[in-house]
């Protein structure tokens, strides 16, 4: 599968590799001499041999595109391109190194082409053999909980656009429709005016993060308290702490899961409200 841009696509001589090509990670399809080691196992041989079970996905976009620069560290955990790029766009930098880590463990590879002001090209290769699903269903007694509160009124505090429709399609699934604020501080003002009964917020947003925006609100008794439940992809055991320190009651990790974020509001709706630490 292929989306391809508006505009000439940037050469593949501007190419970078996903597995870190210039920074410390050795590619492991390299020899210890750095050339491709073309083996039974390799993206590029089992393209070779049509095999039904390999994939080549490119994405291509006509955007601000990057140097070469850029490229060399885009793979690496929390960093971007841009350092303004967080305040500007929004993300952690972390979505390429996990896309890198996901590919890595099916014997894939990542690559990007790119340069400035002609857009960028990501391409990954991976092998993918089938398997039997194995879905699971919720335990009936989770879903007769939610059933019951069905009515309640959640605010989804989110700056990513494509998150926002994620969690809405989600909680539509449950039964559930929220309301949404786009950063921080306009869920702040939401939740003074408004009653919630719950709160689901992200933590690294533009003008005014989570943990601020939450801390704030538990700094206002005056006004409703619901539980707010922090949704990130920083999963340390540092920020778990910082979100409880900031008033929050509990976390999501990103990519969140409908089983997930069903066991969570079934916690949490059917709990009486005790107040905040």
């Amino acid at each position: 599968m292929s989306a391809a841009p508006d505009t000439a696509a940037p050469s593949l001589t501007d190419s970078a590799s996903g597995h870190g090509r210039g920074d410390d990670q050795q590619d492991p399809h390299r020899d210890g001499g750095g050339q491709l080691a073309h083996g039974a196992d390799h993206p590029a041989q089992r393209r070779a041999e049509g095999r039904p079970d390999f994939l080549h996905v490119e994405v291509a976009d006509t955007g601000i595109g990057m140097s070469e620069a850029q490229q060399k560290r885009l793979f690496k955990a929390f960093s971007q391109a841009d350092s303004s790029t967080t305040r500007r766009f929004g993300g952690t930098g972390l979505g390429l190194a996990i896309c890198q880590a996901i590919v890595g463990n099916m014997k894939g590879v990542v690559t990007v082409r790119s340069r400035p002001g002609e857009g960028s090209v990501f391409q990954f290769e991976f092998f993918a053999p089938e398997v039997e699903s194995q879905s699971k269903t919720m335990p009936h007694e989770v879903d007769s909980k939610l059933e019951s509160r069905q009515q309640a009124r959640i605010l989804l505090v989110e700056d990513n656009p494509i998150n926002q429709k994620v969690a809405t399609r989600m909680l539509a699934r449950l039964g559930m429709e929220p309301e949404i604020a786009c950063n921080g501080a306009e869920g702040l003002e939401k939740a003074r005016a408004e009653t919630y009964d719950l709160i689901l917020m992200d933590m690294q947003m533009p003008i005014m993060d989570g943990p601020t925006a939450a801390a704030a609100l538990r700094a206002e008794p005056g006004i409703s308290q619901p539980p707010i439940i922090a949704m990130t992809a920083n999963a340390m055991s540092s920020d778990r702490q910082l979100c409880l320190e900031a008033g929050m009651n509990d976390f999501l990790p990103k990519p969140v899961r409908l089983e997930d974020m069903k066991q969570m509001l079934a916690k949490w709706l059917v709990a009486n409200h005790a107040s905040p630490r």
